[in-house]
């Protein structure tokens, strides 16, 4: 929301040897994300669905920044955070397109957070989000492991919460 500012910042987190974290939707311009890169230790990436279709419709816009802002921190240390909705993201489909792009870009680890209703409440009385959200369930023990041992022949790490 202010890249120069957190450009700002960074620079001077890594002139004092801080160690920087940015999460991050990855829904900026490229620019921005080129721009601090080489600056950031650690990216927190949060990624909620593949197939840009379905971003578009459960998100109100297509994932083709999301993915490609991703792309751009090839090699780079990203831990994917994903949350698990069932019957929206937690399909094999979903799961293995998640994999081969994290193998494909290097990215060792994944942070699954199944979804809950903790918060779902507060949102409605703040109106901030489609109440169809509050009609979703927290995800079964069976498909997050399920997902996992599909993540894990991607070689990656993964951990449940995050």
């Amino acid at each position: 929301m202010q890249p120069e500012f957190l450009r700002e910042l960074l620079k001077n987190c890594r002139m004092r040897g801080i160690h920087t974290a940015v999460e991050t939707s990855g829904c900026v311009e490229p620019s921005v994300v080129e721009s601090i890169k080489d600056l950031v230790d650690l990216w927190l990436y949060d990624l909620k669905l593949m197939s840009s279709e379905l971003h578009q419709k459960m998100l109100g816009a297509p994932n083709d920044k999301v993915i490609g802002n991703l792309r751009l921190l090839k090699g780079r240390n990203v831990i994917i955070r994903i949350p698990i909705i069932p019957d929206v993201n937690d399909g094999d489909e979903n799961i293995d397109s998640l994999g081969r792009l994290s193998s494909e870009l290097g990215i060792r680890e994944i942070h699954l957070l199944p979804y809950h209703k903790a918060g779902s409440e507060k949102m409605r009385k703040l109106n901030e989000i489609k109440s169809t959200f509050s009609l979703f369930e927290a995800p079964k023990d069976d498909i997050l492991v399920n997902i996992i041992h599909r993540l894990e022949r991607y070689g990656l790490k993964v951990q449940v919460g995050g």
